[in-house]
């Protein structure tokens, strides 16, 4: 894997290289995946946290953006000023071309080693990790195997986005917005539908942006309209198709998602914003 700085030589995945005419004319029941499509674990977004592990802190800057479990680095966090507000994370255009949300029940950080980060997850609305999660006054409550603790009841608002360059142009990577970031998400769904359009025609800028408060500070993805002179807000019509197949391949899917947060975002980062989304 690539040393911090290290300047890396991008090359395209097996994702991005077309199917051989060969291949095409298989039927969907005879490729072998039916099995393969209960496990749904697509790629994930990460951001370095100060607090992350010694190992990606040997590899990585504060504030890139890496894909794990690949732990390739995307994007990468520019010094350009003495202070982290002055440091500017390198752009980049996704489309979103599916989105869920998830409520999950986060175990204590003090707790790592001997509980499992998420205790339950639930993509039911109604289900009660949903309902107090999505409570301020429900959302801590006193940890079972230690009650000087405290669980986290966390909405996840998750989406599926085909980036536009990069080792992965073209494929599903999740981005997932949650407790200090919610807000992002939030206004990112909105931007959505301001469009009026399909979600998968929909072309976005991101970037990694620095944010603090009176706990602590943190580095967080940000989603825009893209600037005009990044290109169309719309996807071009060659990959229309391809990100409507991936739409609906996706909905078909939705129950069998599994977005890892464990290795996509970071509890060390996201736990010292517990007070309000």
């Amino acid at each position: 894997m690539a040393k911090k700085n290290e300047v890396v030589e991008v090359r395209p995945t097996a994702n991005a290289i077309a199917l051989p005419d060969y291949m095409q004319s298989v039927a969907e029941a005879e490729r072998g995946l039916d099995t393969l499509k209960q496990y749904v674990r697509p790629p994930s977004f990460k951001v370095i946290q100060k607090s992350s592990g010694s190992d990606l802190l040997a590899q990585f800057g504060e504030g890139d953006l890496i894909v794990t479990p690949d732990t390739v680095l995307y994007r990468q966090m520019l010094h350009e000023g003495p202070t982290k507000a002055d440091w500017k994370g390198e752009p980049f255009r996704f489309t979103p071309v599916f989105f869920f949300a998830e409520w999950c029940c986060w175990n204590p950080i003090q707790m790592k080693g001997t509980l499992p980060a998420v205790r339950e997850r639930t993509m039911d609305p109604k289900h009660e990790i949903a309902v107090k999660a999505r409570d301020k006054n429900l959302r801590l409550a006193p940890c079972p195997e230690n009650n000087n603790f405290k669980i986290h009841y966390v909405e996840h608002l998750n989406f599926i986005v085909a980036l536009h360059d990069g080792p992965y142009a073209g494929t599903g990577v999740a981005m997932s917005f949650s407790r200090a970031s919610h807000r992002h998400g939030v206004r990112l769904c909105n931007l959505i539908q301001m469009r009026k359009a399909p979600i998968y025609g929909c072309v976005f800028q991101g970037k990694v942006i620095w944010e603090q408060n009176n706990m602590g500070d943190w580095w967080a993805v940000v989603a825009e309209n893209p600037e005009l002179e990044s290109g169309s807000p719309w996807v071009l019509q060659e990959l229309f198709e391809g990100f409507k197949a991936q739409h609906l391949e996706f909905k078909g899917l939705h129950d069998r998602l599994i977005v890892d947060y464990d290795s996509g975002s970071d509890p060390e980062a996201a736990d010292v914003n517990t007070k309000e989304y």
